[in-house]
């Protein structure tokens, strides 16, 4: 007999921090038998792998727990080429450092070009820094930044407050703005210059 189809599932939310909510989480992918890595901090980010109606199971719950901008991302089947699953198989979430550690565990699985095509993390040219928050994760317009395959980004924001000045070294997420050259980008590890 073969063994069940597996499948793996992207989930992304404004934040992790909440830690009785994330206790919640953690249990809800023990009872679901879901294996997978957890990214907490702003901009939570979810990725696991089980059998078809245990990640579904596993989203419902997830989405039951009302986190902020909650979104299942994707879910395909997980072919597992390399033999190796996520969190190595072991039920549950995995909490993980940071995006660099997250995307090297599905480098690893094969998985990784899936998962920066599915986060909108593809290689490009973003074009100003319209607006700014000095905090760990920054929500921000970004004009003339490199985007580099790994996530890394080159070059500086510009348009900040008068006096302020950063490098961006790394880029969590982007979308376009309508048919504009702007895009709204979540950064990490910026410099004041």
């Amino acid at each position: 007999m073969s063994p069940p189809q597996l499948f793996i599932s992207i989930a992304r939310m404004h934040h992790i921090s909440n830690p009785s909510k994330f206790r919640r989480l953690k249990r809800f992918a023990m009872q679901s038998n879901v294996s997978g890595i957890v990214k907490t901090g702003k901009l939570g980010v979810l990725v696991f792998d089980g059998e078809k109606e245990s990640v579904k199971t596993f989203l419902e719950h997830a989405r039951g727990l009302r986190y902020l901008d909650f979104h299942h991302v994707d879910t395909k089947p997980f072919t597992n080429d390399r033999g190796r699953r996520i969190a190595d198989a072991k039920l549950g979430l995995s909490e993980v450092e940071d995006m660099n550690a997250m995307v090297s565990i599905l480098d690893s699985i094969g998985e990784k070009d899936w998962f920066r095509s599915q986060m909108k993390m593809t290689k490009g040219i973003i074009i100003s820094v319209i607006s700014w928050q000095w905090s760990s994760y920054e929500d921000c317009f970004v004009r003339r930044i490199a985007i580099w395959q790994d996530g890394t980004a080159a070059g500086s924001a510009h348009g900040l407050p008068e006096g302020h000045a950063a490098t961006v070294h790394f880029l969590l997420s982007f979308q376009w703005i309508g048919s504009t050259d702007l895009v709204l980008a979540q950064v990490r590890d910026v410099t004041r210059n």
